[in-house]
């Protein structure tokens, strides 16, 4: 073959070679790889989780408030204008929720609380109501009142499967913004896992800073400086 023809065989078959690098060259850059989203025990360890309940000490035994079944009552002797004779202004609330843990001993675990929602608290008469919460209780400031227990005397220990117990119960009690230490007359019942107390205190206006309605209220001619106090408990052993 003619030594020019070869050349240009050869300049041709170079040409050939180069198309596609060309062609890759000045194509279009490939697409990142995506990113391997998240497994999900990647997002659970990524996400803020509930702190767990403390372990129940050996030998004790934890109650959870079963919502809207406790009750929370607070009577106090009155003397309307309207009325000859002292009657009660009963109020109640049935939001009451908490936990207790009582441990063996006798005593209750940091964690045991009682909370009663004051947004539910009433009685039979819309204007003492509006008064409470404007004015005495001021539940629409104090939403809450809280009621921790710190001992129980004359439970039986460890605390049986079955059975009805009176005792006293002391702990520390929260309304209207003031902490006071309050010793209850407490009965207990429990039938297996369901348990239902029932505690009462007395109290006075003057121990939480409570302003008395003949203050404000000029249908009421007195008010007694007691304050009597009653807590229902009705919870469900937790596991």
């Amino acid at each position: 073959m003619n030594p020019e023809r070869v050349r240009t065989v050869l300049s041709d078959v170079r040409i050939l070679l180069l198309i596609p690098l060309l062609v890759a060259a000045c194509g279009p850059a490939p697409l990142a790889a995506p990113s391997p989203s998240a497994t999900p025990s990647q997002a659970e360890a990524q996400s803020p989780t509930p702190s767990p309940s403390p372990a129940v000490p050996p030998g004790g035994v934890r109650f959870i408030a079963t919502p809207f079944k406790g009750l929370a009552t607070v009577r106090v002797e009155e003397h309307l204008a309207v009325n000859l004779v002292n009657t009660d202004a009963v109020l109640t609330s049935n939001g009451v929720e908490g936990v207790l843990t009582l441990i063996a001993d006798g005593t209750f675990a940091p964690d045991s609380k009682m909370v009663v929602d004051m947004g539910r608290l009433q009685s039979d008469q819309s204007l003492r109501d509006r008064w409470i919460e404007l004015f005495g209780i001021q539940t629409g400031k104090f939403k809450t009142s809280v009621f921790v227990p710190q001992k129980a005397t004359g439970l039986p220990s460890p605390l049986p499967a079955s059975g009805q117990w009176m005792f006293t119960l002391d702990g520390m009690l929260t309304v209207h913004g003031v902490t006071k230490p309050v010793s209850w007359k407490a009965t207990a019942s429990r039938v297996g896992r369901d348990l239902t107390g029932t505690a009462t205190a007395l109290v006075h206006w003057a121990d939480f800073d409570i302003e008395k309605p003949q203050a404000a209220v000029t249908q009421v001619v007195s008010v007694t400086d007691d304050i009597r106090l009653e807590l229902k408990f009705v919870g469900t052993q937790a596991d």
